[in-house]
């Protein structure tokens, strides 16, 4: 998957920038050398055949997983810089294709509100 490219007073608005970004499980290639541009305001609906590599796509941005190469910066920012946010100023939100991980977050219960405040520092 290929972003367009973006020029002029469109590119203020871009948020995350994925370029040539690439993972490797043992000899599984899960993503290979994905470029995309997102812009403010915008709903992406990420679609493909199982194994296409979407949920590693979603996870590295989401930090769950580290990418082999490439970068992802966020509204010009090194990977390095946005990372130490709280996830509440990063900007983005994913909704999961597994269920069990939402299940977890809902679920009132011993925890809960550490775990709340842990995801998303408040």
């Amino acid at each position: 998957m290929r972003g367009a490219a973006v020029n002029g007073a469109a590119a203020a608005t871009r948020v995350p920038r994925i370029e040539a970004l690439s993972k490797r499980f043992g000899g599984t290639q899960a993503v290979d050398g994905v470029s995309l541009d997102l812009h403010a305001g915008e709903i992406l609906a990420l679609l493909g055949e199982n194994g296409a590599g979407k949920s590693t796509l979603i996870k590295i941005l989401a930090g769950v997983y580290g990418q082999d190469s490439g970068s992802v910066s966020l509204l010009g920012c090194p990977e390095a810089e946005w990372r130490t946010l709280p996830r509440a100023q990063q900007g983005m939100a994913f909704i999961h294709q597994d269920l069990g991980l939402v299940e977890e977050q809902l679920r009132p219960g011993p925890g809960y509100r550490d775990a709340y405040r842990k995801i998303w520092g408040r």
